[in-house]
């Protein structure tokens, strides 16, 4: 059995490219050039003998060797995360790491962080404003702040606030409407869409009756953390 191992450097390179299967995606996040990538993983392709993509125009696919490598490395360097993060941690006490939107980090959970830090001085609580969903495990993350309704396969979700999502309108086009509008007088107006979906916010048309005034959705926002922790 051979003690050769290729460097960390071509590694990383290879295992962003294949997550991403895009070199200017690896390229970004390791902050290097697409071109120092594919470099890097042609140097690793040669020194293991086999070819660990398929490289097609404008598009990126793994061998099944390629595949085979990408499935452990990928677990190799999760257990070096974790290893990472054990050891950091008992230097500095313990960090929770969690995520949210802007918006409620801004109105709802800042203003709460001083009380909670006077119970647990001993946390280091560290927020990512994101409306992404993320990997607990690649991304670092101990706790998610999202609207939805629950019920994530591998996470334990706990209700926090109830939001009320109404439609509005400016008052011209309330006029225009009638004191009672139906959903179905909408359908002549161009509607407004928001990027990012809400649970609900697509749902009060369904909810109310045919002929009768839209209801508001309603949805929760949700604090999910991994089983395991």
């Amino acid at each position: 059995m051979s003690d050769y191992l290729p460097s960390l450097s071509a590694l990383r390179a290879f295992e962003a490219a294949a997550r991403h299967l895009s070199m200017t995606l690896a390229a970004k996040e390791l902050n290097v050039t697409p071109g120092a990538v594919s470099l890097q993983i042609r140097d690793l392709e040669a020194s293991l003998g086999v070819k660990l993509f398929q490289r097609k125009t404008r598009a990126l696919a793994l061998t099944v060797e390629g595949a085979d490598y990408f499935s452990t490395l990928r677990a190799a360097f999760r257990l070096v995360r974790e290893a990472t993060a054990a050891i950091t941690a008992r230097g500095r006490g313990a960090v929770l790491n969690v995520t949210c939107t802007a918006g409620f980090a801004t109105y709802w959970l800042v203003p709460r962080l001083g009380r909670f830090e006077a119970m647990h001085p001993e946390i280091d609580v560290r927020i990512s404003a994101s409306h992404r969903v993320l990997d607990f495990q690649r991304d670092g993350i101990d706790l998610a702040i999202r609207h939805g309704l629950g019920g994530y396969d591998g996470l334990i979700s706990e209700r926090l606030v109830d939001d009320e999502l109404v439609p509005v309108c400016t008052p011209g086009l309330a006029a225009e409407l009638g004191d009672h509008p139906s959903p179905s007088a909408l359908t002549r107006f161009q509607l407004i869409h928001e990027s990012i979906a809400m649970t609900g916010s697509s749902g009060w048309r369904r909810q109310a009756p045919r002929g009768s005034t839209p209801r508001a959705g309603r949805s929760s926002c949700m604090a999910t953390e991994p089983m395991t922790r």
